[in-house]
């Protein structure tokens, strides 16, 4: 995915976000991205991400997750927008 001039695989966003499910407490279950169209960066990630039954997704666990995605990715690589699914498809 290029994000303003920058190429991030979706993979590394991935595994990062994943990283919160260390956390005790933590709400995600697992997590899917992708690009999506941006007017000002060309594209920009879009987290999906599946939560524990009956979870819904707090402040405070987006901020956990932006905060890591940015200190092993980068800011580039931080989504910018979260949307909670039931399931993500498996290939």
């Amino acid at each position: 995915m290029n994000v303003g001039g920058n190429r991030i695989g979706t993979e590394e966003i991935e595994s990062a976000i994943l990283l919160e499910r260390s956390h005790e407490g933590s709400v995600l279950l697992n997590c899917a991205v992708v690009g999506m169209a941006d007017r000002v960066l060309g594209s920009a990630p879009c987290a999906f991400l599946v939560l524990q039954p009956g979870a819904a997704l707090s402040d405070a666990d987006e901020g956990r997750i932006r905060a890591t995605v940015q200190k092993r990715v980068s800011s580039v690589g931080v989504p910018t927008l979260f949307i909670v699914v039931p399931a993500l498809p498996e290939t």
